[in-house]
């Protein structure tokens, strides 16, 4: 009996949706009939073309478009990635110049490319970290086309929301308090006594500490999701470490916010009065320029320190029963400023390092899973290696991975890092240290290139597996360099004019500079524009570099010029 009955599947079938009929934009569009006669209408337009005389007629609901070969321009190698000419026709006929264009699972990007073209707004958002780099790219792309045609071409920002995965699954919200100051209603406080709000035993709890015994319980039950998904042994009474893993303790570090150095402080005193010295801390994010110094200060106390990051593959249950959750090792960056001989405030930056520790730790299974005949591609021992299997059986291994360059796939350099600091608007009794004030972050400010650089076109999250989202900026050639406010989302208070302004404590990565592989160039420039600074003086500059795994990292950079 053969595998498969049925044709070939040669069509997608697109929906039409409209919440209000009578304001439903619809802009009918025409296509070319090769029917060489005019119909008897003397109003009928006749054309030819190299295939032939045609007219044009109203466009019909079978649309005949190729689907994308390996030789078009447009072509990323992205698995869903749809035809621009498909995009096309649909947001032609469905909107108008200037209208919003919106994709919530934008993938490769061709919506958010084919609205920037057509002279729409857009908004573009995936919880994949490759949608967005590579629709990240692919927008570069669209915007230094219209830059060499001598065209508009428009700033847009990516938005990091990358907490959201955690905090659904914490079930923290950001709603106010029933009773409070922000919501309007402060008769009885928020510490009244609800008398329906009881603890397991019986105890009359308020409001708040039964949210806070909530979430301390989906927090243990997060650890051990964690624990489980790095194949570790957890701990029933411990009151620091997490777990164990092949001799070495496991700790966990906050859920809602990046590892510091006093974490880190805090795992080095722990160790060092039980007397261990080995110990792999995972986190979602740690805060930037922590390594390697933290790293090297462990090593000197004797302690062998050992970071990683959660993937966000730890919320998949069926990736976490089938092994295939990867915690990676944290990278290094090294970045030397290069000095202009003639001009005293210009400086270049060279990359010059970018030091990867990976390690799958699951090389012996990935090869096991190999079926005869395939191939596959794993991390191991810090290099990227293609295992292949013979019909036979037989394994073969090359290694892919020659050079340090060979793990770039995009690097940026933000020349004034600290200069924009990132400041939100909260309302006016917003606790950062409460969980429901934690982590609230977004990154915003972009512009036109200048001085010779590439264009500047995006701001960036900081780091750690998230959601994102890509959204232009509702105005042409922005410019400047100036900090931006950044409104909490909607829902996370309840009234006007009880909001104020708070420095988060972080700032705003903008992208000064940039170079990234590509299908037609794969070669990367290593060392940046000439960068000429308004005046002289101390400066920090920021370099990020995102590896072929998606996962990015940063280093700072002094330099003084003049």
């Amino acid at each position: 009996m053969p595998e498969k009955l049925g044709f070939g599947r040669k069509h997608d079938t697109i929906h039409f949706v409209s919440k209000n009929r009578a304001n439903t934009i619809w802009n009918t569009q025409k296509e070319k009939s090769y029917l060489a006669h005019n119909y008897g209408f003397s109003n009928i337009e006749l054309f030819t073309d190299d295939v032939g005389t045609y007219s044009l007629v109203n466009l019909r609901d079978v649309w005949d478009i190729a689907a994308l070969r390996g030789n078009q321009p447009e072509k990323v190698d992205y698995p869903t990635q749809k035809p621009e000419a498909l995009l096309e026709r649909i947001i032609k006929a469905s909107s108008n110049e200037g209208d919003l264009v919106a994709d919530f699972f934008c993938g490769s990007g061709t919506t958010a490319a084919v609205a920037e073209k057509l002279n729409r707004k857009w908004i573009a958002t995936d919880l994949g970290k490759f949608g967005i780099y590579t629709t990240r790219k692919r927008l570069i792309g669209v915007q230094r086309e219209l830059k060499t045609a001598e065209k508009n071409f428009r700033a847009f920002e990516v938005l990091n929301l990358g907490r959201y995965q955690r905090e659904a699954y914490l079930g923290v919200h950001f709603a106010l308090d029933r009773h409070s100051r922000a919501s309007g209603n402060p008769e009885g406080a928020a510490e009244t006594l609800d008398a329906r709000v009881r603890g397991h035993d019986g105890e009359v709890l308020t409001r708040a500490a039964q949210q806070r015994r909530n979430i301390e319980q989906k927090e243990r039950e997060f650890r051990e999701l964690i624990l489980r998904a790095y194949k570790a042994e957890a701990f029933d009474n411990d009151s620091f470490f997490h777990g164990k893993h092949g001799g070495r303790l496991v700790v966990i570090g906050p859920i809602n916010l990046p590892v510091g150095r006093l974490f880190v402080e805090e795992v080095i005193t722990e160790c060092r009065k039980r007397g261990a010295s080995r110990v792999d801390m995972l986190a979602f994010e740690f805060e930037m320029g922590l390594f390697p110094a933290v790293l090297e200060e462990a090593k000197g106390k004797g302690i062998d320190l050992t970071p990683k990051y959660i993937p966000a593959e730890v919320f998949d249950k069926r990736a976490v029963d089938k092994g295939q959750v990867v915690f990676h090792d944290i990278s290094f960056v090294e970045a030397t400023p290069r000095y202009d001989g003639k001009d005293k405030l210009a400086v270049q930056i060279e990359l010059t390092d970018f030091s990867v520790y990976y390690n799958q730790g699951a090389a012996d299974a990935a090869i096991a899973a190999i079926k005869d005949g395939k191939a596959s591609v794993i991390c191991d021992a810090g290099q990227l290696v293609k295992i292949g299997k013979s019909k036979d059986g037989v394994i073969t291994r090359k290694v892919l991975t020659k050079h340090w360059t060979d793990w770039v796939d995009y690097w940026a350099v933000d020349f004034d890092y600290m200069s924009r600091r990132e400041i939100i608007k909260v309302p006016v009794d917003f606790d950062f240290a409460s969980p429901a004030g934690r982590g609230r972050r977004a990154e915003g400010a972009a512009g036109e290139g200048s001085g010779g650089a590439e264009p500047r076109n995006d701001t960036e999250p900081s780091s750690g597996p998230s959601g994102h989202l890509l959204m232009e900026l509702p105005a042409n050639r922005l410019g400047g360099k100036a900090a931006k406010s950044l409104l909490v989302p909607a829902g996370e208070g309840k009234t006007q004019g009880e909001f104020e302004e708070r420095w988060t404590g972080g700032y705003i990565f903008e992208n000064e500079w940039q170079s990234f592989r590509t299908r037609k160039k794969r070669e990367l420039d290593l060392t940046t524009a000439l960068h000429r600074y308004d005046r002289p003086g101390r400066y920090t500059v920021a370099v990020k570099v995102i590896d072929i795994f998606g996962n990015d990292t940063m280093s700072l950079v002094p330099v003084t010029v003049g």
